[in-house]
C-alpha cells in the first residue's frame, strides 16, 4: 500500500466518485462533489489529501487539515465499499499518521457515528479515544 498526493484530472475524479457513491458515505454528513470540488479543497495551504492505492488500484481517500493551533490535524478516511474489510483503513490510518508527524502536527482528531461500529473499534484499536466533546441530540415535534 501507498498513499500519495492527487496529481491528475483522474486522482480527482476518483475521489469524486468516492465521496459521491451512496454506498460509500452511508455513515458521512457528505454531498456529491465533482473532480473540481475535490481539486478546490487543496488550494488552503492547510489541506491536505491523498489517495490510497493497493497494489495499483485506487481503493480510498484519505483527508487531513492542519486546525489554527497547527499542532492538531483533523482527518477523514474513505475506502471504497468494495476494498472494505481488508485491513486498508487500518494500514492507510497509520501511513496518514506518518504524514502528520512530517507536518508537524501532535495530535490527530476525528468525527464518528456512534452506529459506525466498524469504524470506532478501529479507531479505538490503533489508538484513538473518545473525548465525548459532542453529543448529538434530537426531539420529534
Amino acid at each position: 500500500m501507498k498513499i500519495y498526493k492527487p496529481k491528475n484530472l483522474e486522482d480527482f475524479k476518483f475521489i469524486a466518485k468516492l465521496w459521491s457513491e451512496t454506498k460509500n458515505n452511508k455513515f458521512m454528513l457528505t454531498r456529491m462533489i465533482t473532480a473540481q470540488d475535490a481539486k478546490d479543497r487543496i488550494k488552503n495551504k492547510n489541506n491536505f489529501t491523498y489517495i490510497v492505492e493497493v497494489d495499483g488500484k485506487r481503493v480510498g481517500n484519505l483527508n487531513l487539515r492542519k486546525t489554527d493551533e497547527n499542532k492538531v490535524g483533523r482527518l477523514g478516511i474513505i475506502i471504497d465499499y468494495k476494498s472494505q474489510g481488508k485491513g486498508y483503513g487500518k494500514e492507510a490510518m497509520g501511513l496518514l499518521e506518518e504524514e502528520a508527524k512530517k507536518l508537524g502536527i501532535k495530535k490527530l482528531k476525528l468525527e464518528v457515528f456512534v452506529n459506525n461500529k466498524v469504524a470506532v473499534n478501529l479507531y479505538k484499536k490503533i489508538g484513538f479515544k473518545e473525548t465525548g466533546w459532542m453529543i448529538v441530540m434530537e426531539k420529534k415535534i
